[in-house]
């Protein structure tokens, strides 16, 4: 029993010594992260970005429940708020933003034009400022990040709906 309690602590004595420090700790990102916005639609000539966003609200939905009360059922209508996915588009002109890659080099109005497609993914800051660094670190050097100095956009656009197929 002594031999194995020995044992342990020179074990341990020796990990706990060998062990490599652990790095300074890096304090929280401030903000909140950004979010990738996919692209719909470039129109260059008027200078304008259509982005597609997709948001849950709460809907009021009236349900039944049964509840057991003295060894009777009784059914009751009850109003919940559910989420529900809404998706919506927004038109952005070109001259509202400013576009940056990862690693923080501006990109011209015409080069954003050249690199964003239709299906594009935008990186978006959550403020009017480029997002932390902690944040750009995940993505390509190359990838655009956007700074809206409007948040919101400047105008919701329908979504046509979609044709069914037969």
């Amino acid at each position: 029993m002594r031999t194995w309690y020995a044992i342990t602590c020179v074990f341990l004595s020796c990990a706990a010594g060998s062990a490599a420090p652990l790095p300074p700790q890096t304090p929280p990102p401030k903000e909140p992260p950004p979010t990738l916005i996919p692209v719909v639609e470039i129109d260059p000539v008027k200078g304008t970005i259509m982005t597609q966003h997709t948001e849950y609200r709460l809907v009021p939905v009236t349900v039944e429940k049964v509840v057991e009360r003295d060894g009777k059922k009784i059914a009751y209508l009850v109003t919940e708020h559910r989420p529900v996915p809404v998706t919506t588009r927004r038109l952005w002109a070109m001259t509202n933003l400013q576009a940056f890659t990862a690693d923080g080099k501006p990109l011209p109005p015409a080069e954003l034009g050249k690199r964003l497609t239709p299906g594009a993914l935008l990186l978006s800051a959550a403020g009017e400022e480029l997002p932390e660094p902690a944040y750009l670190k995940l993505f390509k050097p190359d990838t655009v990040v956007v700074v809206f100095k409007q948040p919101g956009g400047n105008a919701t656009v329908p979504i046509p709906p979609i044709e069914p197929k037969r």
